[in-house]
Parts: structure tokens; sequence; C-alpha cells
């Protein structure tokens, strides 16, 4: 298993290693914004700490401490996951209760994470660890929108895709 072969494999690796000659881009999507679309975002997964497993210290675009959306105390936002939104009129808020919306945001930006102990099919941890994974951009900061409650309704895929034009990110996935 090499999951840091996602930049390679899609043809991203001069982007990922900062080689682009694309001003404005930096290394493992530094200074980028990316927005998911999905079924909401496990924010206290260590893919979305603040700080990397590698020390990067993640740089918010808005302003350190300052979050968009639905962030308290219970709704984990940080200098890494720095929105999160509930598009979903009949769904609680945007924590992701299927795992498909964490999991495409940790594949699109997760961070760095080292030792990374692989599960068996149920969750529970093999005794076999991942030297090291991540996201295509790591050091990208992420926006959630939860927007499938099971169904993803158009209204809330648009009302998602609205703000975020509004909040003016660089990438915007919509996977589902």
């Amino acid at each position: 298993l090499e999951p840091d072969r996602g930049p390679q494999f899609i043809g991203a690796d001069p982007i990922w290693d900062g080689s682009s000659v694309v001003e404005g881009i930096g290394s493992h999507g530094e200074g980028m914004l990316v927005g998911i679309i999905d079924s909401g975002i496990n924010g206290d997964h260590p893919a979305f700490g603040a700080v990397a497993d590698d020390g990067y210290v993640h740089v918010n675009p808005f302003g350190d401490g300052v979050f968009r959306g639905e962030c308290s105390a219970t709704l984990v936002c940080n200098n890494k996951l720095v929105g999160r939104y509930n598009m979903v009129g009949s769904a609680p808020s945007s924590e992701d209760e299927d795992g498909h919306g964490t999991h495409v945001a940790s594949t699109a930006a997760g961070n760095i994470m080292n030792g990374v102990p692989l599960p068996d099919a149920e969750g529970n941890p093999l005794d076999y660890t991942l030297g090291g994974m991540s996201g295509v951009a790591p050091r990208a900061n992420i926006v959630a929108f939860r927007v499938c409650n099971p169904t993803c309704a158009g209204a809330d895929i648009i009302a998602a895709i609205e703000i975020a034009i509004d909040l003016q990110v660089d990438v915007l996935n919509h996977s589902i």
C-alpha cells in the first residue's frame, strides 16, 4: 500500500511537490481552500487537525480563529477545517453520519499522517500500520457542506455552491 501515490496517479505531482509553474499554487496545496459538497464531515478526525503529523501548522484564510458556518464546541472547526454547513433541513447538523463526506474530504485535502493503523472491514485496527499517508492537498484548508441525508436535493447542492462561491473556494469537490 502506497497511499501517497495519488497525486502522481492523477498527474498532480507538480502541484503537490511545489514545482508547478502556476502562480499562487503552493506546495501540497498550501494556500488553497477546498470545498467539499457531500454528506458532511467528522471534524475530530486526525486528517483535519490544525497541526499535521509532519509539524505543519495550518493558516486559516479567514484569520486565526475565524470560522464559517456551524462551528461550535461540539462541531469542531480549526485552522484546517475552517467551515462547515448543514444544507439539509432534516439533518441535525453538518456531522457526517455515513462517513462518505469525511472520506472524500480526507482524500482531497487530508493532513499528512504517520503511523496510521490499517483497520479491518468492521473498523477494528489490524496489526499493521501505514508509514504515512495524506490527501492530495494536505496543506489546503477545508470547508464542508452537508447536502445529503441520505438523498441529495438539487436545491441544497445549489445553495452549497452559492456559499462556496461567496467564500471564494479554490476547488469545489462534488462527489456524491
